[in-house]
């Protein structure tokens, strides 16, 4: 009879205040404790309110231990009220208030415990006072009609999943107290679009931010050791990630199905790329793997349709299953010596491929490993004839050229896959790749009978020494032969610092800076000096000769708006041209 009692009691309460009907009096629906010093009571006006000293009482849905007294008014509290001395806001406290809009949490309050508003969908803002150090995991969980939550920075702890599908919620800032992003915290926040790692945080868990479909931008600091897998997973919109040098280890999935990804950039730090972490990541055009990294996962870069170059450095060891599967814009690859085992199906139906180089160490070549890789015109391999899996190069041209070491001709014809298979065998290769070494801005390859160096793939003119002194930016490697003829080239080096030096203490004065278009360069101690302009990428746009200092000007306005470097007097001073 009492449950009955309730429940035409809550349905009153909902059908008469959802009208415009105005009560001239406000009474006590129902009341009692709800801790060892709280009491509450449920008014005529939708408020629930909770009065006393103390911590609240931790509930749950009803299944393992009770729910709350108020459970059977869910859909008739509009309104919570907590008075200041209560000092803990109860598991599963107000779960499922789906109608309750309003909430003050005093700053008597410092923990809200799990669940706490699960499923309070049409909460919309909340502010977390600054004596709360601890939210509960799924705290908000499912408040879909939420946007705005202000979290203090007494706040140390974000349980697990405490903003679980908040697909309404437009901006959070995470508070320097943070030190853990915890797994699913928010998970499905769909309209979330950007979002700044503070330096407090150290680990960023799975699932941390998946499915956060609007996100377009956010910032992970050098704080940051740990990215869990699925951490960004389908979060769509997000168009590029820069990964600090304080992370070690990629998990699985971790950016998978960010589909508007195109650039990462790899912290040096980073030794293992977990399995599928960029996989359909479609709009990936080009990745920089760091000489950090030894394992590179299962499926990573599935399906990256869009990839063209990928550089795989010499720490690398182990390439897993279907890597690079499907990467149908890759152009061409090379195996780094450093890897013995190229994994199923690694670069199958990678048919943009057109050649691929295969390094010293390789041993074995797993089953499909280049299958459909119907555009590949050369195939260069150095090491011993790998043993070779089932249908490893299905549906590859057999009469294209497989360059192999100068004494592999024998052991390549008669060695299962390779001479029953392909037709034309060129044994012309060095055994030993060779090297490059840079100081300053010399480049010098290890020794060999005679060289040829190349700029962008094309061979730079008179460059047919050990050594070269380059002049401008690009990527550079070295072809070298023996007495014999016999050949092999190098891995690539990118040059990006040509006429930028570094940024040093001096007294000079540019203004105004940024600029439109000219500029005047105040100096204490000089009167006179040379004056050049360098683009971002070290080309030099002009050169000024007897600059006269706090008298002429630098006239920038014909340059395309950018950043550009003004060197004077081998000092470089960076100014903005919009």
């Amino acid at each position: 009879m009492k449950q009955f009692i309730k429940f035409l009691t809550v349905f009153a309460l909902t059908g008469i205040l959802g009208t415009s009907v105005a009560f001239s009096q406000v009474t006590v629906i129902d009341s009692g404790t709800c801790g060892a010093n709280l009491t509450w009571k449920l008014t005529s006006d939708s408020t629930l309110t909770i009065s006393g000293s103390g911590a609240m009482d931790d509930y749950d849905y009803g299944y393992v231990q009770a729910a709350s007294p108020w459970n059977d008014y869910q859909t008739a509290i509009k309104t919570i009220v907590i008075d200041s001395g209560v000092t803990t806001i109860g598991d599963w406290a107000f779960y499922n208030c789906s109608r309750l809009i309003s909430i003050f949490i005093p700053n008597s309050v410092t923990t809200i415990g799990d669940c706490a508003f699960f499923n309070c969908s049409s909460l919309i803002s909340i502010i977390i006072p600054n004596s709360v150090i601890t939210i509960g995991g799924s705290a908000f969980y499912s408040c879909r009609n939420l946007i705005s939550v202000s979290i203090s920075n007494s706040v140390t702890t974000l349980g697990s999943g405490a903003f679980y599908n908040c697909s309404n919620l437009t901006s959070i800032t995470i508070p320097n107290s943070i030190t853990t992003i915890d797994i699913s915290v928010f998970y499905g926040c769909s309209k979330l679009d950007s979002i700044i790692i503070p330096n407090s945080v150290t680990s960023i868990r799975n699932g941390a931010f998946q499915n956060c479909s609007s996100l377009t931008a956010i910032t992970i600091s050098n704080s940051v050791t740990e990215i869990g897998g699925f951490a960004f997973q389908n979060c769509s919109s997000l168009t590029s990630i820069t990964i600090p040098n304080s992370v070690t280890d990629i998990g699985h999935f971790t950016f998978s199905n960010c589909s508007s990804l195109t650039s990462i950039t790899i912290g040096n730090s980073v030794t293992t790329i977990g399995s599928s972490a960029f996989r359909n990541c479609s709009g990936l055009t080009s990745v920089t793997i760091p000489n950090s990294v030894t394992t590179i996962g299962y499926s990573t870069f599935y399906n990256c349709s869009s990839l063209k170059s990928i550089t795989i450095p010499n720490s690398v060891t182990t390439i897993n299953d279907y890597a690079f599967y499907n990467c149908s814009s890759l152009k061409s690859i090379t195996i780094p010596n450093s890897v013995t085992t190229i994994g199923y199906s690694t670069f199958s139906n990678c048919c943009g491929l057109t050649s691929i180089t295969i390094g010293n160490s390789v041993t074995t070549i797993d089953d499909y490993a280049f299958s459909n890789c119907s555009g590949l015109t050369s195939i260069t391999s150095y090491a011993v004839p790998p043993v070779l899996g089932t249908d490893v190069f299905y549906n590859v041209p057999v009469y294209i050229p497989v360059y192999i070491p100068c004494w592999g001709y024998s052991a390549y014809l008669y060695t299962s896959g390779w001479g029953d298979y392909f037709t034309h065998f060129i044994d012309s290769l060095l055994d030993e790749i060779p090297t490059i070494t840079k100081n300053g801005n010399v480049l010098t390859s290890s020794e060999a009978y005679s060289y040829q160096w190349y700029l962008d793939n094309e061979p730079i003119a008179d460059a047919t020494k050990q050594s070269y002194t380059y002049t401008q930016n690009g990527v550079y490697f070295v072809a070298v032969a023996d007495e014999e003829g016999c050949f092999a080239k190098s891995d690539t080096i990118s040059i990006t610092n040509v006429g930028i030096v570094s940024i040093t203490n001096y007294e000079l004065r540019i203004f105004p800076n940024p600029t439109t278009g000219k500029l005047k360069i105040e100096n204490g101690e000089l009167k006179m000096g040379n004056v050049e302009i360098y683009d971002i990428y070290g080309r030099k746009q002009f050169s000024i000769f007897n600059f006269q200092f706090s008298i002429d000007e630098i006239d920038i306005s014909h340059l395309s708006n950018g950043v550009y470097f003004i060197k004077i007097n081998n000092k470089i001073i960076k100014v903005v041209k919009y």
